[in-house]
């Protein structure tokens, strides 16, 4: 089973990533043997370039090394001053997704934790550091919406689009989850036509209802022309605190061309979304 012990929160000192902080430290404090992994990725300006890059990475590397420091120092005194785990901060120089997910495998990182803060219908589009982590984490990744603070889950709506036949991964990440909080766990199925679901997606259906049989699972199919919209409406109707989903994987044109309904939920989703991973 995996455990909830060692968590990354990547931070660029935004608002945003202040909460998804304040999130972390609150779900922490409510698991034991846990630890805080606090990440910085910086760089140099975008107008740095070629030789001139090279021969002032050196000097760059030093201010900015400081400047986190100091905005380390900062956050510690606005956030952590009550925090009763042990953290640590980590600063990396490069691009931020590939740090993100060479420190989470450096330190045998369960679970990652970013804020949803989509800046520009452009970001939304393309997608940001929260979602390209999403594809490219080799672990578990907590989003969390601007407006959400730490509850103790008491439901969780594990969404599937019930075209695979589902193995024990989702369940042994979400486990830890079910086992210390002791949620209501609902799984949900949305789409269109579903009088006429095909058989291979009914199996499938029942075969995750009988994964998790040891949870009393509640198990729906609902309607919904669109899956994001159906998604979104059955997490506030059950009132749920977390949102749980497994992506299927996708190719680069089609990350290109069509945004899954995890990418769009990524900026849209009312409440903390656990996006878990196939191993």
């Amino acid at each position: 089973m995996k455990t909830l012990q060692n968590i990354l929160i990547p931070v660029d000192f935004t608002p945003h990533a202040d909460n998804a902080l304040r999130y972390a430290v609150a779900l922490a404090g409510n698991l034991s043997g846990v630890k805080l992994f606090i990440l910085h990725t910086y760089h140099l300006p975008a107008a740095v370039t070629g030789a001139s890059a090279m021969a002032l990475a050196p000097y760059y590397d030093e201010d900015l090394r400081e400047t986190t420091a100091l905005k380390f120092t900062e956050l510690e005194q606005r956030l952590l001053q009550q925090c009763r785990v042990p953290y640590q901060f980590i600063s990396e120089y490069g691009p931020a997704v590939p740090d993100i997910c060479e420190v989470s495998e450096r330190n045998n990182i369960d679970l990652i934790i970013l804020p949803a803060h989509p800046l520009s219908a452009l970001e939304e589009y393309i997608g940001n550091v929260t979602t390209a982590t999403i594809r490219n984490s080799g672990v578990p990744v907590l989003v969390i919406p601007p407006t959400c603070s730490f509850v103790i889950p008491d439901a969780i709506v594990f969404a599937t689009d019930c075209k695979n036949t589902p193995n024990e991964t989702a369940r042994e990440q979400l486990k830890p989850w079910l086992l210390q909080f002791k949620p209501r766990l609902h799984l949900l199925h949305t789409g269109k036509d579903l009088n006429h679901l095909p058989e291979d997606k009914a199996l499938n259906l029942l075969a995750l209802e009988t994964l998790f049989s040891s949870f009393s699972p509640i198990l729906k199919v609902e309607e919904a022309e669109d899956p994001e919209e159906g998604i979104i409406s059955h997490v506030k109707e059950k009132q749920a605190s977390i949102l749980a989903i497994l992506p299927r994987k996708h190719g680069p044109l089609y990350h290109l061309l069509n945004k899954s309904v995890t990418h769009r939920l990524a900026f849209h989703t009312p409440v903390p979304m656990l996006v878990l991973k196939e191993y």
